[in-house]
């Protein structure tokens, strides 16, 4: 069982796209050589690549407004690595308890 983003979590991770934009272009002045590219990575769950995936569309769709020419990468790099390990005293428990973490 899986628990996708709210549509406020998916409205919330697009329109992080604005401060992503702001980053990027605060960046590209102070680094030598500027930002070239800005790659997405996200563990392979499924809130994490669409939160992802949002938030790489909200930053593209700004990129129009922003003074420096730089690449959005896609598909989004996803890695096993970063995925969540400990949930504390809900560990190793069926997945039902996800709605402790993430309720519906």
């Amino acid at each position: 069982m899986t628990h996708p983003l709210t549509e406020l979590g998916r409205e919330q991770a697009y329109n992080s796209g604005e401060a992503l934009k702001e980053l990027v272009d605060g960046l590209s002045s102070s680094v030598e050589g500027g930002v070239e590219r800005v790659v997405f990575a996200a563990s392979p769950f499924r809130r994490a690549v669409e939160t992802a995936e949002l938030a790489a569309k909200g930053l593209q769709d700004r990129m129009a407004e922003s003074p420096v020419d730089y690449t959005v990468t896609a598909p989004i790099l996803r890695i096993s690595q970063f995925r969540e390990r400990f949930f504390g005293r809900l560990d190793g428990l069926p997945l039902s308890t996800y709605s402790y973490v993430w309720p519906v």
